[in-house]
């Protein structure tokens, strides 16, 4: 078999392995609404608290007494010392979507994720696509559909504006070394994973973690603009 063969059915069986096929594509779905989606981010920001929590905790029983008294609030002041020496962080990204006329425009969905320096996935951010995210060929080849912590929404009847988080942990919740990181995106506008498209514009930005602020705004892409990525 071609390697363009090869290429044609391992995009195949990763999308038919991740979304089992969705024969109404563009159809309208039950994908989660805006009210299931701030909860999420309700979750995931209580489930932050309930982490710097654990992580004050933490940081007592290695410190000892002494360094418990040195915090303002005994557990506050674990708790901070503990964030700073493992290298936590928020990542926040805003960018906006441009339909580039595909066969469904300009409904789209799409997806961010993190990958580390040599593109190995990290986590999912945002994921605007539920049950039809196995159209994301590129994003599902690198996460295997993974959404654990990402924030999703339903198929975008429009393009416009997004945004996305990372407090720069992996999946299970642990604190990322620092070092260069990637922040990937992919959007489609098509059917990919049934009628086997090629994958939709996607792009990558790269930045370091650990070697201070970032605050970058990357030039426009034809299908990516007003792009603004920080780092703290």
């Amino acid at each position: 078999m071609s390697s363009a063969k090869s290429y044609v059915a391992a995009l195949f069986a990763v999308g038919c392995a991740v979304g089992g096929g969705d024969p109404q594509f563009w159809e309208p779905s039950h994908d989660l609404g805006g009210g299931a989606v701030a909860g999420a981010a309700g979750n995931a920001t209580s489930g932050g608290s309930a982490g710097a929590a654990a992580g004050g905790a933490a940081g007592m029983a290695a410190g000892g007494g002494a360094a418990g008294l040195g915090g303002a609030g005994a557990g506050g002041g674990g708790g901070s010392g503990n964030a700073a020496s493992s290298g936590a962080c928020t990542l926040h990204f805003d960018f906006t979507t441009v339909t580039y006329k595909g066969k469904y425009s300009p409904k789209n969905i799409g997806a961010v994720w993190v990958a580390d320096g040599s593109g190995k996935f990290v986590k999912s951010l945002s994921v605007w696509a539920s049950k039809r995210a196995s159209n994301l060929l590129k994003w599902n080849a690198a996460s295997g559909g993974n959404k654990v912590d990402a924030i999703t929404a339903a198929t975008a009847t429009s393009h416009g504006p997004h945004a996305a988080e990372w407090d720069c942990t992996d999946l299970s919740n642990q604190v990322v070394p620092d070092g260069p990181y990637k922040l990937m995106l992919e959007l489609t506008e098509e059917d990919s994973a049934k009628f086997i498209w090629p994958p939709g514009p996607s792009t990558s930005i790269a930045f370091v973690k650990g070697a201070g602020p970032v605050s970058m705004a990357p030039p426009n892409l034809p299908n990516y603009v007003s792009m603004k990525l920080t780092v703290k």
